[in-house]
C-alpha cells in the first residue's frame, strides 16, 4: 500500500482526475436531465382512454428516466378526470334528493388497467435497475481481475510477451464501461500503480518501450486538442459527455516519456479546468435565464386566476374568455423553459387553474341547456303580452309598452335552438302589426301637417308684413291675433318646424318690443298669450297639463345638474390652477338659475290657465 501511496504523490493526476471526473459527472448529469428526461406534452385534454393509449405506447420506451416522467404526468391527468367525474356524479346525487356524507365513488376499470400499467412499468424500472447494478458489478469484478493480472505481471519475470500481454490488458480495461461509484477511485489508483510500475521495471526491448510511451505521448496530445474543442460545443451535456470520456480515456493511456510527462499533464488538467469552468458558467447562465422564465409563468398564472376571479354569464363572454386564456397557453408555450422543480410547480399551477375555468365552463353550458326551456316559457308569454298590444291604437302608450316588452326579450337568454326562430318570428309579427297600422295612421297626420305648415307659413308672412307699418294699438291688436291662430294650428313636419319657429319667434319679439316692454316682459307677455290659445284649444287642458309636466321635468333636471356642478367647484377650488375651470362652472351656474327662474314663471302661468285657480 505504501507503493500505491508514494506512486499518487508521483502522479498528481491522480486524485484531479477523480475530482474532475465527479465535477463533470455531476454538470453532466444536471444538463441531461433539463435537456433530455423532460416531458413538455400537455395531457389536459386526454380522455381517459387517450391517457391509457398514451400509458402503453409508453410502458416499453427506451429511455426509463423519460418514460417516469411521462407516466407521473399522466398520472395527475388521470386523477383529475376522475375528480371531476365525482364531482359531477356527488351533484347529481345530491340534486336526487340524497345526502352527500352517503355518496361513494363506482370503482372505475380503466383507473385499475392504468394502475395495472403503471405497476408493469415500475417493475420494468426495478429489473433494469437491478440489472444495471448486476452489471457495474460484474465489471468491477472483471477490473479486478485485470488488476491481478497487471500484478502477476509486474512481480513475475519479464519476457518478451510481457508487453504485449499488458496492452492486451490495457485494452480490456478500456473495453468495461461503468462500475459501482464507491469502487472508482481505488480502482482507478491501483490501475495506474501498476502500469507504472510495470513500465518502470520493463528492461527489454528499449527502443520497442520508448516508442510505446511515444504513442503514449501522441495519444495524449490527442486528447489534450479534443478537450481544447469543448471550449466551442454549445451543447452542455455533449461537451460534459465527452469531456469524462476524455478524462477516462486520458486514464486509460500508459505512460510518457518522463520529461515531458509533468508538461502533458498540466497542459490536459488546464484545458479541463477551462472547459468546466466555462460550462458552469453556461450552466449558469442558463439557470439564471430559467429563473426569468419562472418569473414570466409565474406571472401568466397569476394573469389567468385574474381571469377565473369572475366567470362570465353569457355563451359569448365565455367564448371571448376561452380566446384569452388560449392566448395565455400560447404564451405559455413561448416562453422558454424554467428551472425543473419550480417549473413543474408552475406547469401545475397553471394546468389546474385552466383546468378550473373549463371546468366552470362546461358546468355553465349544461346549465344553460336546462335554462333554455325556461326561457323559452318566458319569451312564449312576452308573446302573448305582444299580440294583445297590437290592437291598441293609443300610439304613444302603446310604443312606449311594446319598446318595454322588446328590452325584456333582450334580457331574457337564449332557447332551444329548434324553437328560436318560430318564437321570434311570433315576437316579431305582433310588432309589425302594430307598427304598419301606426304607420298608417301617422301618414294621414303627414297630409295635415303640410296643410298645417301653409298655414304657419302665411302667419309668419304676416307678421313680417306688420313689422313695416308704424307702431299702433291696430297693430298689437292684430299680432294677437295672428299669434292665436299660429297656436290653434296643429303640428307641421318636423324637417320645416325649428326654422318657423325661430322665424315666428323673431318677429314677434320685435313686434312686441316695439311697445317698450323688456325682454322678460316680452317673453311672459308672449308666454302668457301662448297658454290662454293653448288653454282655448279643444284639448287645451290636457295640452297644459302635458306642458306643466314637461317644464316641471326640466327644472328638476336642471337643478340636479347645478347641484353636480355646485359638488365640481367644490372640488376644483382646492385644486392648483382652478381659476380657469371655476370661471367657466361660475357661468354656467348663473345660465342655469336664469333657465329655472324662466321656467318656474311658465310654471306659475300655467298654473293660473287652470280651472278653479283662484
Amino acid at each position: 500500500m505504501e507503493d500505491i501511496i508514494n506512486r499518487e504523490e508521483e502522479h498528481p493526476e491522480v486524485k484531479a482526475g477523480v475530482k474532475h471526473l465527479e465535477e463533470a459527472e455531476k454538470l453532466a448529469e444536471e444538463a441531461i436531465a433539463e435537456e433530455q428526461f423532460q416531458d413538455h406534452s400537455d395531457y389536459s385534454e386526454f380522455s381517459k382512454e387517450a391517457i391509457l393509449e398514451k400509458a402503453e405506447a409508453s410502458l416499453h420506451l427506451p429511455d426509463t428516466r423519460f418514460a417516469t416522467e411521462v407516466f407521473r404526468k399522466l398520472h395527475l391527468a388521470f386523477d383529475t378526470l376522475l375528480q371531476q367525474e365525482r364531482q359531477d356524479l356527488l351533484r347529481q346525487w345530491v340534486e336526487e334528493g340524497n345526502e352527500p356524507r352517503d355518496f361513494k365513488a363506482p370503482a372505475d376499470s380503466l383507473r385499475q388497467r392504468f394502475n395495472a400499467l403503471e405497476l408493469q412499468f415500475r417493475e420494468r424500472k426495478a429489473d433494469e435497475k437491478r440489472r444495471a447494478e448486476e452489471e457495474k458489478m460484474a465489471n468491477y469484478k472483471k477490473k479486478l481481475s485485470i488488476l491481478e493480472q497487471m500484478k502477476d505481471l509486474v512481480d513475475a519475470e519479464e519476457t518478451k510477451g510481457s508487453l504485449d500481454k499488458i496492452k492486451e490488458l490495457q485494452k480490456e480495461w478500456r473495453l468495461i464501461k461503468s462500475i459501482p461509484l464507491q469502487f472508482r477511485d481505488d480502482l482507478y489508483e491501483r490501475y495506474r500503480f501498476y502500469l507504472d510500475k510495470f513500465y518502470d521495471n520493463l528492461s527489454i526491448e528499449n527502443e520497442l518501450k520508448q516508442r510505446d510511451r511515444e504513442v503514449n505521448l501522441s495519444a495524449k496530445i490527442d486528447l489534450c486538442i479534443k478537450m481544447d474543442e469543448l471550449l466551442q460545443e454549445k451543447s452542455i451535456k455533449n461537451a460534459m459527455i465527452l469531456f469524462n470520456k476524455y478524462r477516462e480515456d486520458w486514464s486509460n493511456v500508459g505512460p510518457v516519456p518522463r520529461d515531458v510527462s509533468d508538461e502533458i499533464y498540466r497542459r490536459f488538467k488546464e484545458t479541463a479546468d477551462k472547459v468546466l469552468a466555462s460550462k458552469k458558467e453556461q450552466m449558469e447562465t442558463i439557470n439564471a435565464d430559467r429563473q426569468n422564465n419562472l418569473k414570466l409563468k409565474v406571472l401568466l398564472c397569476e394573469k389567468l386566476e385574474a381571469l377565473n376571479a369572475v366567470w362570465p354569464e353569457t355563451g359569448k363572454q365565455w367564448a371571448q374568455r376561452a380566446e384569452e386564456v388560449d392566448s395565455l397557453m400560447e404564451e405559455w408555450k413561448k416562453t422558454g423553459q424554467g428551472p425543473r422543480q419550480e417549473g413543474e410547480e408552475a406547469w401545475n399551477r397553471f394546468r389546474e387553474t385552466r383546468q378550473e375555468f373549463f371546468n366552470a365552463r362546461r358546468n355553465f353550458f349544461k346549465k344553460l341547456g336546462a335554462d333554455r326551456e325556461e326561457n323559452l316559457q318566458k319569451k312564449l308569454a312576452l308573446c302573448e303580452q305582444a299580440e294583445k298590444l297590437s290592437d291598441r291604437n293609443d300610439w304613444g302608450k302603446t310604443t312606449e309598452e311594446l319598446l318595454k316588452l322588446q328590452e325584456s326579450w333582450k334580457k331574457i337568454g337564449p332557447t332551444p335552438e329548434q324553437k328560436s326562430d318560430e318564437v321570434w318570428k311570433r315576437f316579431r309579427s305582433a310588432f309589425d302589426a302594430f307598427f304598419d297600422r301606426k304607420n298608417q295612421a301617422f301618414k294621414a297626420r303627414k297630409s295635415e301637417e303640410k296643410v298645417n305648415l301653409k298655414v304657419k307659413t302665411g302667419i309668419v308672412e304676416a307678421l313680417e308684413a306688420l313689422a313695416a307699418e308704424e307702431t299702433s294699438d291696430e297693430l298689437f291688436a292684430r299680432l294677437k291675433t295672428l299669434q292665436g291662430q299660429w297656436m290653434q294650428t296643429g303640428f307641421v313636419p318636423a324637417a320645416q318646424k325649428e326654422d318657423l319657429q325661430k322665424r315666428f319667434q323673431k318677429i314677434s319679439d320685435e313686434l312686441y318690443g316695439r311697445f317698450r316692454k323688456n325682454r322678460d316682459e316680452v317673453k311672459q307677455s308672449l308666454m302668457k298669450e301662448h297658454f290662454e290659445s293653448m288653454a282655448g284649444s279643444p284639448d287645451g287642458a290636457n295640452r297644459l297639463k302635458f306642458e306643466e309636466r314637461r317644464i316641471r321635468d326640466r327644472i328638476t333636471a336642471l337643478r340636479g345638474e347645478l347641484s353636480t356642478m355646485e359638488n365640481n367647484m367644490a372640488f376644483f377650488s382646492r385644486s392648483k390652477g382652478a381659476d380657469t375651470f371655476l370661471k367657466q362652472f361660475e357661468e354656467k351656474k348663473v345660465q342655469l338659475e336664469q333657465q329655472i327662474k324662466r321656467l318656474e314663471q311658465e310654471l306659475k302661468t300655467i298654473r293660473t290657465m287652470k280651472p278653479g285657480h283662484a
